[in-house]
């Protein structure tokens, strides 16, 4: 650690006498900090689609399941959308059970690199198939993904 730190600071001495170069030490910083407002972006982006997704399935149920007419009330008609959107959406993603492919996991974008019936938001191993998600160390890593499986790192 001192060594680096020396060197560090001999590769900042001779810099900074060295007239013609341009040296900015926060450069790699300012590039992360590129890099991070484009993933938060995207991540937003992604969690307005699912809030936008989320909100259709509400009016839908409004419209058909829970209509006033069905039900009665204002209140009853909040209920019966509560109710019904626990069960057929229970992880919030705007994705009805039956299309979507990480039932206990919000994920709108139902990416599945693998092409196996499991996204990759809940998929042990998402880039390679392997529908039966076998984790044999039960280490979060599908067995298809790792080659020691027994945990006995031979």
């Amino acid at each position: 650690m001192i060594r680096i730190l020396v060197l560090t600071a001999i590769a900042l001495v001779s810099l900074a006498f060295t007239p013609v170069a341009k040296f900015n030490p926060l450069s790699q910083f300012s590039s992360q900090s590129i890099q991070s407002q484009i993933e938060i972006s995207e991540f937003a982006a992604v969690v307005t689609s699912a809030k936008q997704a989320r909100k259709k399935l509400k009016k839908r149920l409004r419209r058909k399941k829970c209509s006033l007419a069905r039900v009665g009330s204002e209140t009853q008609q909040k209920r019966c959308v509560r109710k019904k959107l626990k069960r057929i959406d229970s992880d919030k993603d705007g994705i009805v059970k039956k299309k979507d492919n990480c039932l206990d996991v919000s994920n709108f974008d139902q990416a599945n690199s693998d092409a196996d019936s499991h996204g990759d938001a809940c998929d042990n191993c998402p880039a390679t198939t392997n529908e039966d998600q076998a984790d044999v160390n039960v280490n979060g890593v599908g067995n298809a993904c790792e080659t020691d499986t027994d945990s006995s790192t031979v």
